[in-house]
C-alpha cells in the first residue's frame, strides 16, 4: 500500500510540474525592482541555502533563476527602469511563494 502511495505522489508531481511548465505567456513590462530572498533550512549541523531571484514589475511580480528546467539566458542583465518583453512560463500562486519563472526577456525601447 505505502508503495503505490509513493507512486502516486511522484506522478502527481510530474503532472503538476509539466502542467505548470505548459502555461507560457509574452508579456511587456517594466521593471520597478529586483531582489533575492534567500531561505535557510536544516538542523543538527545540516543547513542548506536557496536564493529566490525576484522581479516587480508594473505587471506583477516573476521569478528569474540561472539554472534548472526555467533557467534564464537573460538572468543578471535585467535592470530597473528598463521595459522588457518577458517570455514566461508557470502560474502565479503569491500567497505560496509561487510566481511565474522569466525564461527570456528582451529589450524594448
Amino acid at each position: 500500500m505505502k508503495k503505490y502511495l509513493i507512486i502516486l505522489l511522484v506522478v502527481l508531481a510530474g503532472v503538476s510540474i509539466v502542467i505548470n511548465y505548459q502555461q507560457a505567456d509574452k508579456i511587456i513590462a517594466t521593471v520597478n525592482s529586483l531582489s533575492v530572498q534567500q531561505s535557510i533550512n536544516g538542523s543538527d549541523g545540516s543547513i542548506s541555502t536557496s536564493y529566490s531571484y525576484l522581479v516587480n514589475t508594473d505587471k506583477g511580480v516573476f521569478e528569474i533563476s540561472p539554472d534548472g528546467i526555467y533557467s534564464s539566458v537573460s538572468f543578471g542583465s535585467l535592470k530597473e527602469g528598463n521595459t522588457y518583453e518577458l517570455y514566461t512560463r508557470g502560474f502565479s500562486y503569491p500567497l505560496l511563494g509561487i510566481y511565474p519563472h522569466i525564461i527570456k526577456a528582451t529589450k524594448k525601447d
